[in-house]
């Protein structure tokens, strides 16, 4: 399916456009996110429904580095 690679492409420019805040000084607000965590885990389901095993996969990659800077953000305030 084409729609399921193009899918999986904006996944992984968003999961490299994420590396530099995983890996810098600098952090997203948290509440942001917390809220792009949840729309992957919202974005996953659907496509479990779906069928799209290629996008579930990619999806629980970017879920894990938006979880990834909750945590960062968490520590950093402590």
């Amino acid at each position: 399916m084409v729609s399921e690679y193009l899918i999986i492409l904006a996944n992984g420019i968003i999961i490299v456009s994420l590396f530099p805040s995983i890996f810098g000084k600098d952090k997203p607000v948290l509440g942001t996110s917390i809220l792009q965590f949840l729309v992957c885990i919202i974005f996953i389901l659907a496509y479990i429904e779906l069928g799209l095993f290629l996008a579930i996969i990619a999806n629980i990659i970017m879920a894990i580095c938006w979880l990834i800077l909750v945590f960062q953000k968490i520590r950093s305030k402590s």
